[in-house]
Order: C-alpha cells, then sequence, then structure tokens
C-alpha cells in the first residue's frame, strides 16, 4: 500500500480486464461492496484499472480500527497513522454516514478536532472515537453539529462546552459514553436533547450524577447499561429507588446495571410490588455477595423481572453462582405458583 504524495500507485493491466463485470457494475454499488471491505483493501483497489483509481474515494464509510492500525504496523508505517488517515480524507468526496477510529498515539489523538471538524461537513449519522491513548483527548464544538446523528460512540475523551445554538440530536437512536467528561453540561442535560434514544450505555466513570426527571424523558429507551452509583447521592442507593426508576422506562427490554461502587440501603420494613414486565435480559455486574443489602436489591431486581429469558450475574465464585441460582430458582418458582 503506497501513501506517497497524491493519488495511490496503480498498476498497468490489459483493457480486456479493464471492461470485466464488476467495473461496468454501478457506482452505488460498487461504493455498497467496498464499504464491506476493510478500508486498507479498498484503497488498493486504486490499483486494478483506470477506471477504479478513485473508486474508493467514494466510500461512505470509513473505519480505522485496530486491524487497521495493526495493518500499519506490519508494513512498518503505524508512525504515519495520522498522516495516512488526513491523505485518505483529504482525497475522499461525497459523504461520510459512518466514521470509526481508534486512537494510538498522542499525535493521532491532536488530530480528533480536525477529522471531527470534517465529518460535521459530511452528513455524519455513525461515529465511534476510541482513545486508547491515557489521558483523554479533547472533541471540537463542532461535535454539537453533527445533528443527523443515529449512533454516537465516545470513549476517552474531553467534550469542548456545548454551543448556546445546539438543540440536541434529534435523531440519535443509540449512545455510548466510557470514560467522557463534558466541559460545560451534565450527562443528564444531553440525555434530555435525544428525544429519540433507544440505547444507553454509561460507563462507572461519569463525574455527575444523573437526575431521575432526566432520565424520564427517555420514553423510548430500550437497551440500558448503568452504574447504580450515578443514581444515588454519593454512590447510595435504596433498592426503592432503583426500582421505581427503572419502572419509568416503560419499553425497557434489556437491563445492565453495575454495582461498581454503589452503596445500597434499604429502609425499615420495604416492600418491593414494582414489576418490570417487559424486560427480557437482565444483567447484573461487580455484586458483592458479602453486603445483604446488595443480595437484596439483586433479588428485588429479578423478582421484578418476571418475563426475562436471559438472566447473567457476574463477579462471584462458580460455586457460589450455581447456589445462588438454584436459590433463586426455588423462590421464584414459589411465587409463581402463589
Amino acid at each position: 500500500m503506497d501513501y506517497n504524495e497524491g493519488t495511490f500507485r496503480r498498476s498497468n493491466l490489459t483493457p480486456e480486464f479493464e471492461d470485466d463485470y464488476i467495473s461496468s457494475m454501478p457506482e452505488n454499488v460498487i461504493t455498497y461492496i467496498l464499504d464491506r471491505v476493510p478500508i486498507q483493501y479498498a484503497v488498493r483497489t486504486c490499483t486494478l484499472s483506470s477506471k477504479w483509481r478513485f473508486k474508493w474515494t467514494l466510500l461512505s464509510q470509513l473505519t480505522f480500527d485496530r486491524d487497521f492500525f495493526l495493518y500499519l504496523a506490519k508494513k512498518g508505517i503505524s508512525k504515519d497513522f495520522e498522516k495516512i488517515v488526513n491523505r485518505i480524507l483529504l482525497q475522499h468526496k461525497g459523504d461520510v454516514t459512518k466514521f470509526s477510529i481508534s486512537l494510538y498515539s498522542n499525535s493521532a489523538a491532536e488530530c480528533i478536532s480536525d477529522w471531527v471538524m470534517f465529518l460535521s461537513r459530511n452528513k455524519i449519522k455513525h461515529l465511534a472515537i476510541k482513545n486508547i491513548v491515557v489521558s483523554p483527548c479533547t472533541l471540537p464544538t463542532h461535535l454539537f453539529s453533527c445533528v443527523e446523528l443515529k449512533h454516537l460512540m465516545l470513549s476517552n475523551v474531553s467534550v469542548s462546552p456545548m454551543p448556546r445554538t445546539f438543540h440536541g440530536f434529534p435523531n440519535l437512536l443509540s449512545l455510548v459514553l466510557i470514560q467522557v467528561v463534558f466541559e460545560s453540561c451534565t450527562y443528564g442535560e444531553l440525555l434530555t436533547r435525544c428525544p429519540l434514544l433507544e440505547i444507553l450505555n454509561l460507563s462507572s466513570d461519569t463525574t455527575d450524577n444523573i437526575k431521575v426527571f432526566e432520565f424520564a424523558k427517555l420514553e423510548n429507551l430500550r437497551e440500558l447499561c448503568l452504574p447504580l452509583c450515578e443514581l444515588g447521592n454519593r454512590g447510595m442507593i435504596t433498592s426503592f429507588d432503583v426500582l421505581q426508576h427503572m419502572s419509568l422506562f416503560s419499553k425497557l427490554q434489556e437491563l445492565r446495571l453495575d454495582f461498581l461502587k454503589c452503596k445500597v440501603l434499604v429502609k425499615s420494613k420495604e416492600r418491593f410490588q414494582t414489576l418490570l414486565p417487559c424486560i427480557k435480559a437482565l444483567e447484573l455486574y461487580n455484586l458483592d455477595f458479602s453486603c445483604a443489602n446488595m443480595v437484596s436489591l439483586a433479588y428485588a431486581l429479578i423478582m421484578a423481572s418476571r418475563n426475562a429469558r436471559t438472566l447473567n450475574i457476574s463477579k462471584m465464585k462458580q460455586k457460589m453462582r450455581m447456589m445462588w441460582m438454584i436459590w433463586m430458582m426455588r423462590m421464584m418458582s414459589v411465587i409463581w405458583l402463589i
């Protein structure tokens, strides 16, 4: 793969080969096919013939992931990662609907601002930025100009202040935030501006608590992955509050809760009558089985999710897992008989 200045190197092929069936297909069909090929190989199609010289420049999906970085490392040019990305974007034509990138160096992280600025003018619908570098990189305010976004995934980044002209992401369906810091707003403020959100995944490294009234506006939420410590005050929350919060989402089908750094309180004579009838999959992470209150909350969640088909509980020994599951099955069978 040659990344010298100008267009990519191509070989001289016979005219008969240039007139093959694939080359005569409609341009949108060729682009559809190339979008499903790793970008390092899609770019190399420029060497096939004169007709293919610029086919790759119409790609609508650009993925610079771990496989792309390893490919460059194998070629001995991984140090030129950001230069290669810049050249590909410079020669690209048309809209970029999907852009996914993993940053493995500080120099690449420094370029992300220019890349987001480029994408904000290209009708981006699917954006994923995963920063592998220890220190978080800063995304520009141009991120809030990508109003056509449907899927957004950010990892280990800091987001510049939200402009006053920003009214939200009206088309956003899925949002994944892992170790993300917003300089001028809270997570909840952003969520209230995503009315169509169906999938929400937050990490346990957020910097602020999420208010109940902010969550309640996500009427279309189907999948939720959330650290419980973000719902409470200083990581403390009651079992009753958790069930009440989850019952706000009438369409919720998959629920994943992280108990890390969470302190569960149980009120005296607390009764659980809340049901989560739409839950089909329930996953509970980082449970501390030495904590009776935490076990009580897990039990209440399972009892409330009676229609669940999948149950996953992590962070416990296999023997304890089997004893817990046997006990829960017995308890559930007794309750259902009643």
